[in-house]
C-alpha cells in the first residue's frame, strides 16, 4: 500500500505528502513570542558573541592602542616640561 502512493507521488520519498499551513493571528501577536527563558538565553548568547567580538577587535589593533598611548604620554610630558621651563624663565 505504501509503495502505491509513493509511486503516484513520483518523488521516491516516503514523507507524508500532506502539508501544513500556518495562518497569522495578527490580533494575538503575543502567541508568537518565545518564552522568557528562551529570550534570556538568546540575549546571553548574543551578548557573549558581541563581547568576544570586541575582545578580538582589541586584540587585532593592540599596536595602534600602544602607539596612541605612547603619543599621548609623550605629548603630555612635553607640555609639562615646556610649562615648567616657561615658568622658570619668567
Amino acid at each position: 500500500m505504501t509503495a502505491g502512493w509513493v509511486e503516484a507521488l513520483g518523488t521516491g520519498s516516503t514523507r507524508n505528502p500532506h502539508r501544513r499551513k500556518v495562518l497569522a493571528d495578527e490580533k494575538n501577536i503575543e502567541a508568537y513570542k518565545p518564552g522568557a527563558a528562551n529570550r534570556i538565553g538568546t540575549a546571553l548568547r548574543d551578548g557573549w558573541g558581541i563581547f568576544v567580538a570586541v575582545l578580538e577587535f582589541i586584540a587585532r589593533i593592540w599596536r595602534l592602542i600602544l602607539i596612541a598611548a605612547l603619543l599621548i604620554t609623550g605629548i603630555t610630558l612635553c607640555n609639562k616640561h615646556f610649562r615648567m621651563r616657561n615658568n622658570r624663565v619668567s
